[in-house]
C-alpha cells in the first residue's frame, strides 16, 4: 500500500500486530513515525526495531523514481510484484 502526500513534514500512525507463538503471544503497538522533510517523487520506507518491550520505527528515504513496490499474494503460488508509480 502506498500513499501520495504533498512535500513537507508528515506524521504517520502505524499499527503493529504479531502472533509470536500462538494466542498467548499476541502483541500489538501503535507508533507514530515522523517524516520531517518529504520530497516530491521520493519513496519512503519504515524500519522497525524491537529492544525488549520497546518497539521503535524510523522513516528511510529510498530516493526518487526507483523500482520499489510491494509483493502481494502467496509466495510460490500467486505472488506478484506491484511497483510504485507516480501519476504526473
Amino acid at each position: 500500500m502506498g500513499v501520495r502526500v504533498k512535500p513537507g513534514e508528515h506524521h504517520f500512525t502505524l499499527r503493529y500486530r504479531i502472533f509470536d507463538n500462538g494466542l498467548v503471544s499476541y502483541k500489538k503497538a501503535q507508533l507514530v513515525v515522523d517524516v520531517p522533510d518529504m520530497k516530491p517523487l521520493h519513496v519512503y520506507g519504515v524500519e522497525a526495531s524491537q529492544d525488549g518491550k520497546t518497539l521503535k520505527a524510523r522513516s528511510i528515504d529510498l530516493g526518487a523514481n526507483d523500482s520499489y513496490g510491494v509483493y502481494l499474494g502467496l509466495k510460490g503460488a500467486n505472488e506478484d510484484f506491484y511497483p510504485f508509480s507516480f501519476a504526473r
